[in-house]
C-alpha cells in the first residue's frame, strides 16, 4: 500500500493519454489504463448496501469484473476474492486501490498513478483514505475539447454536452483547489505540456518529488503507447511524439454556431485559465428546452456514426460492446437490489 498515489483529474480529450504514458515511462512509476472503477460504480456503490464480507466479496467480484474486461486489457487478470481479502478498508475506495497495488506489483516500480480524469467527482472520498495524495488537473481549452470529441468513440460528441461537462468538472477542479494544501494540487494546462514538454515535465517531477527523466520524452516509443495506438483510433496519437501545434484547432474545425454555443456556456471560465473569447459577439441569450432535445438527437446521430466506424477500425469494438453490457448488467442488478431485494429477490 502507497500514501502517496498519483491521480491525473479533469475532463476527457484534454491529453490525459499523453500525460499518462509520459508518467508512466518514469522509472518508479506506474500508469495503467484505467478502467474507469468509480465512473461505474461510484453511483452503484450504495445500492450494495450493508458491506458484509459476503457483501463486500460481491461487490468484489463486480469491480473485478470489469476491470478483467477493459477495452484496454491490462497485462494481469485481478482475483475478486484475493482484492477483498487484501483491501484495507471495506469500501469501493479499498477494492480499487488493491487492484492498483496489484499491478503496481506486477510493474515493479514504486508508486501507482491512476488516468481516470473522473475521479475529478471523487476527491474527497480520495482523501479520506489516502494520506497524501497528489493530483494533477489537466485542463485544455473547451473549444478544443470539443473538436477532438467529435470524433471519439468514448465521449460526448455535441458541443454542448461538451461544455457542460468541462463546466463542472473545471469547477470542482477549483473547488479541490481551495480546500487542498498547494503540494496536493498542481494545474497542468495541456497547450504548456505541448508547446513546453521538458519545462512543463519538470515542474510536475518537482511537484510529485521525483527526478526527471530523459526517456519521459520518447514515451511514444514503449510498448504501452504502441499497444494503445494500435487499438482505437481514439487513441492513435499515443505513438506518435508530441504534436506542438495540436491547439487552437476549433477555428478549423468547429462552425461558427458551434464557437458561440460553446463560448456561451463556458465563456465566463475561459479567463480562469488564461483563454480568451474567439468571437467578439455572441447571437444567443436562450437555450431552449427544444433546442437540448435537437442537441440530444444530433448527438445520438453522430454517436451512431462514430461507432459504425468504430466497428470497422479499432481492434477493441468487440471489448466496448462487451464493456456496455456489462455494465448495464451491473446497472440491472443494483436496480434489483434497491427494489427487490427486501422481498427476498436475490440480483444473481
Amino acid at each position: 500500500m502507497i500514501d502517496n498515489p498519483i491521480f491525473i483529474i479533469g475532463t476527457e480529450r484534454s491529453g490525459s493519454n499523453l500525460l499518462r504514458l509520459i508518467l508512466n515511462t518514469h522509472s518508479e512509476i506506474c500508469v495503467p489504463h484505467p478502467p474507469h472503477i468509480f465512473n461505474y460504480f461510484g453511483k452503484l456503490y450504495g445500492s450494495y448496501h450493508d458491506l458484509n464480507e459476503i457483501i463486500f466479496k460481491k461487490l468484489s467480484r463486480d469491480v473485478c469484473l470489469l476491470v478483467n474486461n477493459h477495452i484496454h486489457p491490462w497485462e494481469i487478470k485481478v482475483k475478486s476474492d484475493s482484492i477483498a481479502e487484501k483491501s484495507r478498508s471495506r469500501s469501493l475506495y479499498g477494492i480499487y486501490e488493491t487492484i492498483y497495488d496489484e499491478y503496481l506489483n506486477y510493474s515493479g516500480k514504486k508508486r501507482w498513478g491512476c488516468k481516470s480524469t473522473f475521479m475529478i467527482e471523487y476527491i474527497d472520498e480520495i482523501c479520506k483514505h489516502v494520506k497524501e495524495p497528489k493530483f494533477l488537473w489537466l485542463i485544455r481549452d473547451v473549444r478544443d475539447v470539443a473538436v477532438s470529441s467529435k470524433k471519439s468513440v468514448f465521449n460526448p460528441n455535441h458541443p454542448y454536452f461538451v461544455s457542460k461537462l468541462w463546466n463542472e468538472q473545471q469547477e470542482l477542479g477549483l473547488a479541490a483547489e481551495k480546500k487542498l494544501p498547494e503540494d496536493q494540487i498542481l494545474r497542468v494546462k495541456y497547450e504548456d505540456l505541448i508547446a513546453k514538454p521538458h519545462d512543463t515535465i519538470q515542474k510536475i517531477t518537482d511537484f510529485l518529488g521525483i527526478s526527471f527523466e530523459e526517456q519521459m520524452l520518447t514515451y511514444y516509443k514503449t510498448n504501452t503507447a504502441q499497444k494503445g495506438s494500435n487499438l482505437s483510433a481514439s487513441w492513435e496519437n499515443t505513438s506518435k511524439p508530441i504534436i506542438k501545434d495540436n491547439y487552437m484547432k476549433f477555428p478549423d474545425f468547429l462552425s461558427k454556431k458551434e464557437i458561440e454555443l460553446i463560448e456561451h456556456i463556458s465563456g465566463s471560465m475561459l479567463p480562469e485559465f488564461g483563454y480568451e473569447k474567439y468571437l467578439s459577439t455572441n447571437s444567443i441569450s436562450k437555450i431552449s428546452k427544444f433546442s437540448v432535445f435537437g442537441f440530444k438527437i444530433s448527438d445520438l446521430l453522430k454517436r451512431i456514426q462514430i461507432e459504425l466506424a468504430a466497428s470497422f477500425k479499432d481492434k477493441n469494438y468487440i471489448l466496448f460492446i462487451k464493456r456496455r453490457f456489462i455494465v448495464k448488467w451491473l446497472k440491472l442488478k443494483s436496480f434489483i437490489r434497491n427494489n427487490f431485494n427486501k422481498k427476498g429477490i436475490k440480483d444473481e
